[in-house]
């Protein structure tokens, strides 16, 4: 079993799994606007023209996948700032204690 612990690498890999387990050309090809949407999330690229003229299944699968992976890496941008702040607080925490322990 592939495991990552990448978000985006995660979903790609796992709408490429239930695009082998599909059972209609409909699911396989919703699977792949999915698929499709993350990537051109990543590489900022916009299909949605393309999806629109298809069927509608098949754009809301695009649109899912690519609002979704939106959403993953505002969510990693937080962590990652969030993450700074949090560093920089405790560094000024620790400034605190020593100039408290010298008074």
């Amino acid at each position: 079993m592939d495991y990552t612990t990448n978000p985006v690498t995660f979903r790609i890999v796992w709408c490429r799994r239930q695009r082998i387990k599909a059972w209609t050309d409909l699911e396989v090809e919703a699977w792949r606007a999915e698929e499709e949407g993350l990537r051109d999330a990543v590489l900022r690229r916009d299909h949605v023209t393309k999806y629109r003229r298809q069927s509608p299944v098949l754009f809301e699968r695009y649109v899912l996948g690519f609002q979704d992976e939106k959403a993953l890496m505002r969510v990693a941008q937080v962590n990652r700032f969030g993450r700074a702040a949090m560093e920089e607080d405790s560094s000024y925490i620790r400034l605190d204690r020593r100039v408290a322990s010298t008074n």
